[in-house]
């Protein structure tokens, strides 16, 4: 059955619930966008260029931020949709924990707490 709410809003709520738990986190936009300008002066005046810009690391949480001191990140997927995480998110994932940062995958704001709570606890 599928979810009752989007991805976005579970971003939300499970962001609201960490911050009211303690943490200090924010809701992140990994990824690439494209932006352009149009040239003022010179010979290619009034052409325009476009380019990529990233945000952020590629494979990078959906939240990000920090608990009692160290690093959190938190990739939230709908609960219908948890083994989409990407092989590049799990290495993001990873990678935090290997640096002592708090890190796991969620489909809800009770898991987000466990993870944190177990995580903290055992000093991973």
């Amino acid at each position: 059955m599928p979810s009752l709410m989007s991805e976005k809003q579970l971003q939300r709520q499970i962001a609201e619930v960490l911050n009211y738990s303690g943490a200090l986190c924010w809701i992140t936009n990994a990824g690439m966008i494209k932006t352009s300008y149009r040239i003022k002066t010179g010979r290619l005046r009034g052409q325009v260029k476009s380019f990529m810009i990233r945000i952020g690391p590629a494979g990078m949480s959906d939240i990000i931020g920090m608990y009692k001191g160290r690093f959190l990140a938190i990739e939230v997927k709908l609960p219908e949709r948890r083994k989409n995480v990407t092989d590049i998110q799990n290495n993001f994932i990873e990678n935090v924990r290997e640096h002592d940062g708090i890190a796991g995958v969620v489909t809800s704001a009770d898991e987000a707490i466990k993870i944190v709570k177990d995580q903290t606890e055992a000093g991973i």
